[in-house]
């Protein structure tokens, strides 16, 4: 008798917890996955609007209070143009072409935007004509700029000769990484 009303109960909760999810997530559609969106969606009082009154509402709100504007790109990072040894020029790669094309995308959201231009020569020859040529240098990306259309007033140039290596300029692996012309935003 005992163990027939153990099994009686257990069968009647069974079956109350069956009907209860029969209930909440059948009838009642509260087993969303999401709980709260249907918390929110049974707090909203129902409302009938005429669908031209919405339509009016909705022009008058945008009107009135204009999204805003999204926010300009970030500036292109620095980015380095390698040089042959005693040019002040170079072809332009895929890569420096894309890179111009977003100082330009860059350039025409966000009037503020300023580039410094650092030319950089290896210490092949004597140290003035270093100077000159990472000067052409740095003039040389500086026209590549204002071609992107970055205005003069926003370019910042300058050369440093063969005193800021970045590699050996012992090896001819680290003068080919040393003629060099970095672009850093600013």
């Amino acid at each position: 008798m005992k163990n027939t009303i153990i099994f009686l109960s257990v069968l009647l909760a069974i079956w109350i917890a069956g009907c209860t999810y029969y209930y909440m997530c059948k009838v009642r559609n509260h087993c969303d996955r999401n709980p709260v969106l249907t918390e929110s969606v049974q707090t909203q009082p129902e409302m009938a609007v005429a669908p031209e009154i919405l339509a009016d509402s909705l022009a008058n709100f945008s009107q009135d209070n204009p999204p805003p504007p999204p926010p300009p790109p970030p500036p292109p990072a620095a980015f380095v143009m390698l040089f042959n040894s005693g040019a002040g020029s170079c072809e332009l790669t895929p890569a420096h072409r894309a890179y111009f094309a977003s100082i330009k995308k860059n350039s025409e959201s966000n009037a503020n935007s300023r580039f410094v231009v650092t030319g950089h020569a290896d210490s092949s020859g004597p140290e003035s004509m270093n100077q000159q040529l990472s000067e052409q240098r740095a003039q040389f990306v500086k026209k590549q700029l204002l071609e992107a259309g970055v205005a003069s007033e926003r370019i910042t140039v300058m050369g440093k000769g063969e005193n800021d290596p970045v590699a050996d300029n012992g090896t001819p692996e680290g003068r080919s990484k040393n003629r060099r012309v970095e672009i850093q935003p600013n």
